[in-house]
């Protein structure tokens, strides 16, 4: 069973419980399809949601009534000091058409919140998905044309276990999932986002690349090549052999 909290307007918490399948994704829409307001907050189970956060977003709808979506900088607390994530990370405001398409993605554990008619309208999170399944929920919000809003100020303070990345919450799970999998989950991604990608070669080529990363970190040299010979765009092909390569070497050595 996976359970989500649901604040409501009188700032008490409701616990519920949903008895299907207990995966993060199955929680959150379980919590999108009772919740009663319009704006959906996601936050992972041992983040803080930074105060007034919330506030700001809704302010932000008054202001700009058609944005659908968005996410935050977050503010890191380490378990042992660890160096915060960069501020460039982020952008500010709406993404402009000149934005790298990984700075476009949204992490559920990063202040995000979407318009619950349109998470519903989209056929909620990928159940399907062990992890990356908030990337696939960016891309097909990019790819409904959704309007975004990003808050450079932290939204969230997201809590650091001492593990390599942001940590915390869903970035663990992320951690323990062995890379054979993660890497179906991006094959699963780049076959149900296609003519997303087929109109957007650089996003499909980053996709390919965080898949030939997990590719390369299991050790399996066929899946790579099968995975290049996937891409249509023959410089594309070359890129991505050079890199699948590089992370072989990197990762043999480790």
């Amino acid at each position: 069973m996976a359970r989500c909290s649901i604040i409501i307007p009188t700032h008490n918490r409701l616990d519920l419980v949903h008895p299907g399948p207990g995966s993060a994704a199955s929680a959150r829409n379980f919590g999108a399809k009772v919740a009663s307001g319009q704006v959906l907050f996601f936050l992972d189970d041992d983040d803080r949601m930074v105060p007034g956060y919330p506030a700001a977003i809704l302010a932000e709808l008054t202001r700009q009534p058609g944005l659908v979506w968005g996410h935050s900088a977050i503010r890191t607390v380490a378990v042992r000091p660890r160096a915060a994530l960069p501020p460039g990370r982020f952008c500010a405001g709406k993404p402009s058409a000149a934005l790298p398409f990984r700075r476009r993605l949204a992490g559920l554990g990063c202040g995000f919140w979407i318009l619950r008619d349109r998470l519903l309208a989209l056929g909620g999170i990928a159940e399907d998905l062990p992890v990356n399944e908030d990337t696939d929920l960016s891309i097909r919000l990019i790819a409904s044309g959704a309007p975004a809003w990003f808050c450079e100020e932290p939204g969230v303070e997201v809590l650091l276990h001492g593990a390599a990345g942001q940590g915390g919450g869903a970035g663990q799970i992320t951690k323990r999932t062995d890379p054979a999998t993660r890497a179906t989950c991006f094959e699963t991604i780049l076959r149900r986002n296609a003519g997303f990608f087929a109109a957007n070669p650089a996003a499909r080529r980053f996709i390919r690349q965080r898949l030939l990363k997990m590719i390369a970190k299991s050790g399996d040299r066929d899946r790579g090549r099968a995975a290049i010979a996937a891409e249509p765009q023959a410089l594309h092909r070359l890129r991505l052999a050079v890199y699948f390569r590089a992370n072989l070497w990197l990762y043999r050595l480790r």
